[in-house]
């Protein structure tokens, strides 16, 4: 009797014989099923690594390729589209959303860009690093103080200093509040100014009570004592940095002109992009809670 097995491979391997062309597409389509399994697997792996591990670099490496003078088209090829888009007179304006970050440019009707800011608020423990900073050291947004900005360190602010001045607004209703130093090197620091300080994007900066109350009581409009301001700046991390071309004379009441408050993104263009952020009220929790020069993040 013969062997049902042995007969039916028999027959098996004969149809094989027979049509070696379906044994050619069977074998390809059975490497090809591997190949594109290998491939998926490998492209799943590539973007978990690119959008969980690496991007940070990516995103620092973007950061360090920008400088004032470059051209609008240049910001754009490294940034992409701008969100938004306003001008007034020969100055427009630009807002880029990237990851963990914004970027706010100036740009004149050569369409150069002659001031540019970032501010980031460590959202996704981002922390870019201002590696070309012309008045002093790196600088790292969310973790470097405000007196820390140039070297040699702890340049202490005195009334009538002029390679220091000082801007500093309190909001007494909606208007966004911010606190930067300004700072002009000269030749030193190739003739750019730079800013840097702390806008209401990342949250409420708490004060302690007398500088609140300065800040109240004058509307603004006269500086506090140099004890306070240094104990400000001593406390205040930075989460905005700005820097100018050569010789441009920044003026940041013009610019109020062509964006909410002046210089740096605040939560009010954050809100024309993205669902309206709840400010927390001072008498939340959060605020009752808080310690001097907290950051008090909104909903």
């Amino acid at each position: 009797m013969v062997n049902k097995n042995f007969s039916r491979g028999k027959q098996v391997k004969n149809w094989y014989e027979n049509h070696p062309i379906w044994v050619l597409l069977s074998i390809t389509s059975f490497v090809l099923g591997l190949a594109v399994a290998a491939g998926t697997v490998f492209t799943f792996t590539v973007d978990i690594i690119e959008n969980k591990i690496l991007w940070k670099g990516v995103e620092q490496a973007k950061i360090e390729s920008l400088a004032p003078t470059q051209t609008v088209e240049y910001f754009n090829s490294v940034l992409g589209e701008p969100n938004v888009k306003t001008a007034s007179g020969d100055i427009t304006r630009y807002i880029y959303k990237e990851r963990g970050y914004w970027i706010e440019s100036f740009s004149d009707s050569n369409s150069v860009v002659q001031v540019f800011d970032i501010t980031a608020c460590g959202d996704e423990g981002f922390y870019p690093a201002i590696k070309n900073n012309p008045v002093g050291e790196e600088i790292v947004l969310g973790k470097t103080k405000m007196i820390d900005t140039t070297a040699p360190k702890e340049w202490l602010w005195k009334e009538g200093d002029y390679g220091l001045k000082i801007h500093y607004f309190q909001r007494g209703a909606t208007a966004p509040s911010y606190y930067y130093d300004e700072y002009y090197g000269g030749n030193p620091s190739n003739y750019q100014t730079v800013f840097t300080g702390h806008n209401e994007l990342c949250g409420y900066l708490v004060f302690p009570d007398d500088i609140a109350k300065a800040m109240s009581d004058f509307s603004n409009k006269k500086p506090l004592n140099e004890e306070q301001v240094n104990r400000l700046r001593s406390n205040t991390i930075i989460n905005t940095f700005a820097v100018t071309s050569p010789s441009f004379d920044l003026k940041l009441e013009n610019l109020k002109n062509i964006g909410d408050g002046g210089l740096g993104v605040s939560y009010v263009d954050e809100g024309v992009l993205l669902p309206t952020k709840k400010i927390q009220s001072r008498n939340d929790e959060s605020y009752k809670s808080a310690k001097d020069f907290d950051v008090i993040h909104f909903n």
